[in-house]
């Protein structure tokens, strides 16, 4: 059974890595062990919003195990419907179900939240905010962003980093300043609050609503914006727009610590936690009856 999620293309022999994807990389062979290889004829769908896009390789795969995963946009079961091949466990949230036509019940939150069975958040932690940035924008202003967070006294927490890297940068904050979603879903689930912010673009606010819905929040995020980024898009390039931009950076930091804080409640976190487990029992069964060999 191959465990799918999203893998960047190298781009000139380097490989990019996320940290919400490469969660299913640490979790999935611990709570599934001996069960992940390079068979494509069923694939494992965990951690990620993989479903809405049509599989290259989709006529290889025999069966198709979705455990958490969510839709990528509300038309998802149109672009990619489901049929027969397709065993649901459960997924991120009630914006999938809705999507795919499954009952409320199958929205257990995102899978993610079984970090909480892992890591535990510091009992003294260190800085008082953390700030993850989208992937993107750690990509083309990581020294920048790391640069104003330093100043500001706020630990910088790269996506890209690894997973024991990054859990650990969690652990040590009091509040999470979150553009990056599973960056505040790890937050949420070892009880760090959070607070959401956007930057340069419209935030994927399906996803994260179809997540925050699914343990009784709502997405309400603040713009922080970066104006050097906001101006290479547009072509509009050079030294002249440093300063300008990581005064008005630093300033929406600021400003974002006094931001609404988000956490969801224990008992929430505990009910999402007692729905993967049922999820897990009923997926180890089905792989003993042999359901997914043929």
């Amino acid at each position: 059974m191959e465990l799918r999620y999203y893998r960047p293309v190298p781009v000139d022999g380097r490989i990019t890595t996320n940290f919400g994807d490469e969660l299913n990389r640490i979790l999935w062979p611990e709570i599934f062990p001996d069960v992940f290889d390079e068979d494509k004829g069923a694939a494992f769908f965990g951690i990620g919003s993989l479903l809405g896009y049509p599989k290259a390789d989709d006529a290889q795969t025999r069966h198709k195990i979705i455990f958490g995963t969510g839709a990528a946009m509300a038309e998802a079961g149109r672009r990619e419907p489901s049929d027969g091949r397709w065993k649901f466990y459960g997924v991120r949230g009630p914006l999938t179900c809705r999507s795919y036509g499954l009952e409320p019940e199958l929205g257990l939150s995102d899978p993610a939240v079984l970090c909480a069975r892992r890591w535990q958040r510091d009992a003294m932690p260190q800085y008082e905010f953390g700030y993850m940035p989208h992937i993107s924008e750690a990509e083309g202003w990581s020294d920048f962003l790391a640069a104003r967070c330093r100043e500001e006294g706020v630990r910088y927490i790269d996506p890209r980093d690894g997973v024991e890297e990054v859990m650990a940068a969690i652990g040590s904050i009091d509040c999470m300043i979150a553009e990056a979603m599973h960056g505040a879903i790890v937050a949420d689930a070892v009880r760090v609050p959070w607070i959401p912010v956007f930057t340069t673009r419209r935030p994927h606010r399906f996803k994260w609503t179809d997540w925050c819905r699914s343990l009784g929040m709502e997405f309400e995020p603040m713009w922080i914006g970066n104006l050097a980024s906001l101006a290479s898009r547009r072509g509009l390039r050079g030294g002249w727009i440093n300063g300008p931009s990581a005064l008005v950076f630093r300033r929406m930091l600021r400003k974002a610590k006094n931001g609404r804080r988000f956490l969801s409640t224990d008992a929430r976190i505990e009910q999402s936690l007692n729905a993967y487990d049922r999820a897990a029992e009923a997926f180890r069964a089905d792989l003993a009856q042999g359901c997914f060999a043929d």
